[in-house]
């Protein structure tokens, strides 16, 4: 649970930077987060996918 929010919170904070590069990376790892947590019942796994999309439309808009 906590490598999960941690990770989330890294993309937040790339985000900040905008930079590109770093930012997906830290996507990458979130998502791989985030889907473990949900398929372990961490938590639920329409949360996991809602912040998935969240969190990809955000680094998506800072790549264009």
């Amino acid at each position: 649970m906590t490598a999960m929010k941690t990770a989330v919170k890294k993309v937040d904070v790339t985000l900040l930077e905008k930079d590109v590069a770093s930012t997906q990376s830290a996507l990458k790892h979130a998502v791989l987060m985030l889907s473990k947590s949900a398929s372990k019942g961490v938590i639920p796994k329409k949360r996991a996918s809602r912040k998935i999309s969240r969190l990809t439309l955000k680094v998506n808009k800072l790549a264009q």
